[in-house]
């Protein structure tokens, strides 16, 4: 029995197929995941609205309280380790591009497409919240108690 089988013929196009069926469950799945990573930064910022509303500061959280998501630390504390270093080598004054700039260095900037919108929001809340000084239009400061050299 003959057969006009050429495996040569048919393996190249099931593999284009397999292949083209895998990029396309891995676009939807990095869509998906996407997704998920800005609902958990909206309500990870919304928890963090309501203990400022309650007068709590999110450094009154227990130590027990994880500090990172993954890999990268939480924004707010990026932000602030990146003041509370420079403060330290005698830099007072931020601007908002530098602070994205170095957060994208560090790999630290939040993920999805408006990650500089989120930055200089949380700028503004953490100003809202007193952690931070506005000392000019986009420039912000540490306050003077929170300076690494003050107990």
């Amino acid at each position: 029995m003959t057969s006009d089988f050429d495996p040569r013929e048919i393996l190249p196009s099931a593999y284009r197929e397999r292949i083209r069926e895998l990029d396309a469950r891995l676009a939807a799945e990095r869509a998906a995941a996407s997704k998920t990573e800005r609902e958990l930064t909206w309500w990870r910022e919304g928890l963090e609205l309501f203990a400022l509303e309650a007068g709590a500061s999110p450094a009154d959280e227990p130590e027990t309280t994880p500090s990172t998501n993954g890999t990268k630390p939480v924004l707010r504390e990026a932000i602030m380790g990146i003041m509370r270093d420079g403060k330290r080598t005698g830099k007072d004054v931020w601007k908002a591009p530098e602070m994205i700039r170095l957060l994208g260095e560090r790999g630290w900037l939040p993920n999805g497409d408006n990650a500089e919108h989120i930055v200089r929001s949380r700028l503004s809340t953490l100003t809202k919240a007193d952690e931070l000084e506005r000392v000019g239009y986009g420039q912000y400061a540490l306050p003077k108690a929170d300076a690494p050299d003050n107990p």
